[in-house]
Parts: structure tokens; C-alpha cells; sequence
């Protein structure tokens, strides 16, 4: 898959799961606190992530239930610099 550079949101929910200690726990402060729009924008970039093979994320009962982050997120620092 060819790289391609995130958005600046897309880019700071993955820097903000990578550092997390529990990936789940923090997607999921997130979803709870997101209302109206910001919930729209989440969804999106979740939906972003995934499609880009950055994340693997299983919903339950209409949240976040399992995150799971592939070897791709966390190199995606190393691969903007070469970008």
C-alpha cells in the first residue's frame, strides 16, 4: 500500500492512540465525550484509519469495544520522514 500522508486530525487520534497505554480505554474517553459534529468527525477519521490499515477497530453495543493498532501506525512517523 502506498503512503499517504494523514490529516492533521486523523494524524493527532493516532499519535493519541499510539501513546496511550490502553489504545481501547482512550478511542473510547473520546467517543463518549464527542457530541454533534465532533462525533461525525470522529467516525470519519476512525473510518479513515481503518481503511488506511493503520487501526483495527470492533464495535459493541455502538462503541469501541476492541482497538487493535497494526505495525504500519506505529511506524507512521518513520514513513512521513522518508515521505
Amino acid at each position: 500500500m502506498e503512503f499517504m500522508k494523514l490529516p492533521s486530525n486523523s494524524r493527532m487520534i493516532l499519535e493519541a492512540l499510539i501513546n496511550a497505554k490502553n489504545p481501547t480505554q482512550e478511542l473510547c474517553e473520546l467517543w463518549n465525550t464527542a457530541v454533534g459534529t465532533e462525533m461525525d468527525e470522529l467516525k470519519g477519521i476512525i473510518t479513515e484509519l481503518c481503511q488506511r490499515g493503520y487501526i483495527d477497530v470492533l464495535f459493541a453495543d455502538n462503541k469501541p469495544y476492541i482497538v487493535t493498532l497494526t505495525n504500519a501506525a506505529r511506524t507512521y512517523n518513520e514513513q512521513l520522514t522518508e515521505y
